[in-house]
């Protein structure tokens, strides 16, 4: 299975953490100006992906099947659709599984 292509930056950090990522994501929302709202929503969804997500793996090793392992394990437990969706939609904007 191929490797989901990250930004280079990303890729050279050898302790950098899916967790570090999130981190970077909100405080660079923070700082292009988001509304709060914006800001809270990336927070609660980023926290629920790393619940089933390694927060402690390298961005760059995240692979398609990790994705798909989350979203079914996301049915699964009975959420909705259009939840899922958002959280996918959230990862895509992280830069997360955009390859």
């Amino acid at each position: 299975m191929p490797k989901i292509k990250m930004p280079k930056a990303l890729k050279h950090e050898k302790t950098f953490t899916l967790a570090d990522a999130t981190e970077r994501f909100i405080t660079g929302g923070i700082a292009n100006g988001l509304s709060e709202k914006s800001i809270a929503t990336r927070r609660s969804h980023l926290h629920v992906i790393t619940q089933y997500l390694d927060a402690e793996m390298p961005p760059s090793e995240l692979e398609r099947s990790h994705l798909n392992k989350m979203v079914a394990e996301m049915r699964k437990s009975g959420l909705a659709k259009n939840s899922i969706s958002s959280y996918v939609r959230v990862l895509t904007t992280f830069g997360c599984f955009s390859g």
